[in-house]
């Protein structure tokens, strides 16, 4: 249950839970220094929490994705996002990065695997898609900045919500698409 400071809902019933994909076995968990559940910089950021978890979303403009850190300073790239995990497809008419930390409760250590599901449903539009989740870090973050997202099309203005499920657990979020978002609500396919 969300603790009273959290800013949103927890969702217990009414949603469906999101088939994990499949990573290694083994989790990813490092200690919590001041960055791998407080992402900043971003344009739009939301807390909420499970009984096991603490989740925290960002949005914020679209990223480079690298297969890794060394080919990310091979094309010159400062800042890029490392692709270590999950799908690795993109989405049609992509505007801006949606990314998701996931950090244990009792732990305080960031949570890799198994990958988190992710729905973002655009409630203005009345569409809705299942992100291909990929398992993240940025190339200066390391294991520290580990975790779930995607580039995803968002239209500013917009109201969308995004459910998270972690090992059966769910959070909810609610945001307004940032300025910046131009994708067309057509590129968010249909659900059902």
């Amino acid at each position: 249950m969300a603790r009273p400071q959290s800013r949103t809902r927890m969702v217990v019933a009414g949603v469906a839970t999101l088939a994990a994909l499949a990573v290694p076995a083994t989790a990813f968990t490092a200690p919590l220094h001041g960055g791998g559940c407080s992402p900043s910089g971003t344009l739009v950021t939301k807390q909420a929490e499970s009984k096991s978890f603490t989740y925290t979303l960002t949005v914020g403009p679209a990223e480079t994705m690298v297969g890794s850190a060394a080919g990310a300073k091979t094309k010159g790239l400062a800042d890029a996002e490392v692709m270590v995990g999950g799908s690795m497809d993109m989405l049609k008419g992509a505007t801006n990065h949606l990314e998701v930390h996931v950090c244990g409760i009792r732990s305080r250590k960031v949570v890799g695997s198994p990958v988190a599901g992710i729905s973002l449903a655009d409630l203005t539009a009345g569409t809705s898609l299942v992100v291909p989740v990929m398992v993240m870090q940025s190339l200066d973050g390391g294991g520290m900045d580990r975790h779930f997202g995607n580039n995803v099309p968002l239209v500013a203005g917009h109201r969308y919500r995004v459910i998270v499920t972690m090992r059966g657990e769910t959070a909810a979020f609610a945001f307004v698409g940032p300025k910046g978002g131009k994708a067309a609500a057509a590129d968010m396919k249909m659900k059902g």
